[in-house]
Formats: structure tokens, C-alpha cells, sequence
């Protein structure tokens, strides 16, 4: 069959427990589209009030979040990229606590294969602190701590580079990615829509042809509450800088394509970028 991936486009709401069903259902999809290997986007399980997050916190290995993620990846035999899910640090936060309000957390993204097994994580490094154009701010450090260590998530069907949205701004950490040897890199998101209308397609496609990488983009769309819109368009990118497969910017659904490994590797061999890179 080779290597089909999809990519998942939803518009959470502050209801878990609808945001997990729409999840179930587009994975569902994506998998009777022919999908090995699913992505879902950053905050899949919950777009309400920053601080609310606290009520879902879980340790590495246990909670329901990683449960649903195991159990929907052994379920439809996929590999699943998590979107993110809020991490407890491995010390300094008590889960008892009713008030967490000098604490941070991680944004956590998990990884599990075919059989439900967890795989790996990576924790968001660069945490989005910006004024959109128009007046949108956000504070992601008020609520998380950075990550610090660039993961690549060798699978069975490929080595997997792993992000979480506003990264892909910062195309150094792609390159580290794309010298481990990285045939995919992951990007779940909440792309605003003003930036997104000014940056996302530019962003991922710079990101696969600098690295000779497909480029797996997950994004919220819609509007999820009175001040915050996101852009949608989650898409696939080949090596080359083609997108092969796109949602458009306020469906909910899924988008798929064939990854050609043969392919990248003939492009990396043919048009060696990354072996002429000297810095």
C-alpha cells in the first residue's frame, strides 16, 4: 500500500467531549481514505480560555487524552501524531492543586504507533508571545514553559521531524531536523487567520523545499470565540514545494495524499541541498 498520510482539520470548541468525537470521526475518515499516518492539530481537544487548559493536565504515560490517542492509533492501525495535549513538567506542578496560578505547563506533542503504543513527544520550543496586526494578542509563556530538545520519531513507515505551530517561524530548528535524517516533518497548528492569510502557505512550503522534507500541516479553522479566528487551509507539501492535498480555510474534514519516499530520496540525491549546507 506505501505510505498514504492525512492530515486533520477541526474547529474545537471549549467542549471536550465534542472535540474528541469530531477527532474520532476524522481519523475514521482519513483512515478510509487509505491513511497510515494521521495528524492532528495543536489543541484538538480544547479551544476555550487559555487558563482552562489546567483541568487536562496529565503526566507522560496516563490521562485521558493519551489514552483517546492510544486508542484511536490501535483502532484504526495508524500512526498518530497528536496534535498537543497539556503536559505536566517532571516535577514542580501538584495535580491536586485547585490553583495553578504561578505554575506552567508543557505543550505536549505525543506520537503513537499502529498498536497503540506510545512512541515519543516533543515539547513545544518556541512559545507564541506576539500582537497580531489588528490588535489579537497572545501569551502562550504566561500559561507554558519551553521545550528544549528536537525530537525526530523513528516509525515503521518514517522518520518523523516533529513542531507544533508558531515554530515554523524559526526554520533553524527544521534544519536540525532535516540533519537527523527527518523524511517528515509534522506541523499541528492554531494559525491565526491574519497571520495565516499573510504567512502559512509561504512558511510550509519554504520549510519543505529548504529541507527536501514533505511537510504535514494540521490547523483549526473558524471562528472559536468572539476575539480568535484561525485560517484552516491544512495541507501536504512534497519536497519540492508542491501542495498535493489541501483543506480549504473553514471545513472541518481531512485532506490525503501518497508520500513518495523514493521520490525525496532521487531529489535529495539529484539536487543534494542539504549536503551542500557548510553553517
Amino acid at each position: 500500500m506505501g505510505l498514504i498520510a492525512s492530515v486533520v482539520q477541526m474547529s474545537s470548541s471549549d467542549n471536550i467531549e465534542d472535540n474528541l468525537n469530531t477527532a474520532s470521526k476524522l481519523i475514521a475518515q482519513a483512515k478510509a481514505e487509505g491513511a497510515n499516518l494521521v495528524l492532528l492539530p495543536e489543541n484538538f481537544y480544547f479551544m476555550g480560555r487559555s487558563t482552562e487548559r489546567f483541568k487536562f493536565i496529565e503526566r507522560l504515560g496516563s490521562g485521558v487524552l493519551q489514552a483517546f490517542l492510544s486508542e484511536q492509533a490501535q483502532k484504526n492501525e495508524i500512526v498518530l501524531v497528536g496534535g498537543t495535549i497539556p503536559l505536566c513538567p517532571e516535577v514542580g506542578l501538584d495535580l491536586n492543586s485547585d490553583s495553578h496560578s504561578s505554575e506552567r505547563i508543557l505543550s505536549c506533542c505525543p506520537v503513537f504507533a499502529a498498536d497503540g503504543s506510545y512512541m515519543a513527544h516533543y515539547n513545544k520550543i518556541h512559545l507564541f508571545d506576539v500582537v497580531v496586526p489588528g490588535g489579537e494578542s497572545h501569551q502562550e509563556s504566561a500559561i507554558f514553559m519551553p521545550g528544549h530538545e528536537v525530537v525526530i520519531v523513528k516509525t515503521n513507515i518514517a522518520k518523523l521531524g516533529l513542531s507544533i505551530c508558531y515554530d515554523v517561524r524559526f526554520p533553524e530548528l527544521f534544519r536540525q531536523l532535516a540533519k537527523l535524517k527527518a523524511q517528515i516533518l509534522t506541523v499541528p497548528a492554531a494559525f491565526t487567520y491574519v497571520s495565516g492569510q499573510a504567512h502559512w502557505h509561504t512558511l510550509l512550503k519554504a520549510r519543505a523545499i529548504e529541507n527536501q522534507c514533505y511537510v504535514l500541516a494540521a490547523n483549526q479553522c473558524g471562528q472559536h470565540n468572539r476575539k480568535f479566528k484561525t485560517y484552516g487551509h491544512s495541507l501536504i507539501v512534497d519536497p519540492w514545494g508542491n501542495i498535493v492535498a489541501e483543506v480549504d480555510d473553514y471545513s472541518v474534514g481531512v485532506c490525503t495524499a501518497k508520500i513518495d519516499l523514493d521520490y525525496q530520496a532521487e531529489l535529495r540525491t539529484s539536487f543534494p541541498v542539504l549536503e551542500h549546507c557548510v553553517l
